[in-house]
C-alpha cells in the first residue's frame, strides 16, 4: 500500500518529491504543477518516466500505471524505450494514411490553382489541366 492518499495528493502545495512507494512519486513544482514519475533503475542506470498530470492522472491511475511499468521492468524491458517506440510506431503509421490519402490528382490541382494567377492566359491553365489530369 502507498504512503499517499488521494486527500494529501489533491491538498499537497508546497513544492517538493512526495514518495508514494515503489518508486512512484509525486512532484509538486512552484509553479503549482502537479505530475507524477516513476523513478526506476535498470542495468544500473537510474530513469524517470513521466506518468502525467495531476489531477488528470489520479493516484489510483498512477499506481496502476507503475504497477504496469514495473512489471515490463521484471521482464527486463525499459518501459520509457518502449513508450518511445510505441510513439514512433504510431507517428510512423499516421504518416503512412497521409501519404496513402495524398493523389496526384490532389496535387496537380492544388498545383494549378497556386500557380494560375501567375499564367499570361487562361488557356495555360486548361493545357496544365488537360496534361497533368489526364
Amino acid at each position: 500500500m502507498g504512503k499517499l492518499n488521494p486527500a494529501q495528493v489533491k491538498n499537497l502545495a508546497e513544492s517538493g518529491t512526495y514518495e508514494d512507494g515503489q518508486g512512484l512519486r509525486f512532484v509538486v513544482k512552484a509553479s503549482g504543477k502537479k505530475y507524477w514519475v516513476l523513478r526506476y533503475q535498470l542495468e544500473g542506470k537510474r530513469r524517470e518516466m513521466g506518468l502525467g498530470a495531476f489531477p488528470l492522472v489520479s493516484l489510483k491511475e498512477a499506481r496502476d500505471a507503475a504497477y504496469e511499468k514495473r512489471q515490463l521492468l521484471t521482464k527486463g524491458i525499459d518501459p520509457l524505450a518502449r513508450r518511445d517506440e510505441e510513439t514512433l510506431a504510431k507517428k510512423r503509421e499516421t504518416q503512412q494514411k497521409l501519404a496513402r490519402s495524398v493523389t496526384f490528382k490532389a496535387l496537380a490541382l492544388e498545383y494549378i490553382e497556386t500557380h494560375r494567377a501567375g499564367w499570361k492566359n487562361a488557356k495555360h491553365g486548361q493545357q496544365w489541366e488537360n496534361t497533368l489530369i489526364t
